[in-house]
């Protein structure tokens, strides 16, 4: 064999393991990809009660617990405490 030929054969082959890797790295890129997205979405489904919660308390914060009736009051509180304990449980886990 000539060394051209040779050269000719190695030049062929690199490109050919090249082309295999990047399809590789093309192949993980895409399975990051959806990896992110799956943590993205469960991470927005699962802190989105907490984030209302705290929105809404900021918005009613400046109106009087007296002018607020009884069982207003123990929703807020139970809703409160139960996505502040879920959101607690879930982050630390």
């Amino acid at each position: 064999m000539s060394n051209t030929t040779t050269d000719w054969i190695a030049t062929q082959f690199n490109t050919a393991s090249w082309t295999v890797n990047q399809i590789q790295i093309h192949s993980k890129d895409r399975q990051l990809i959806a990896m992110l997205k799956g943590q993205i979405t469960l991470y927005i489904t699962t802190t989105w009660p907490y984030v209302a919660v705290m929105i809404y308390t900021v918005l009613t914060k400046n109106i009087p617990p007296s002018n607020k009736s009884t069982a207003r009051n123990a929703i807020e509180a139970f809703a409160l405490t139960f996505s502040t304990i879920f959101f607690l449980y879930l982050f630390n886990a």
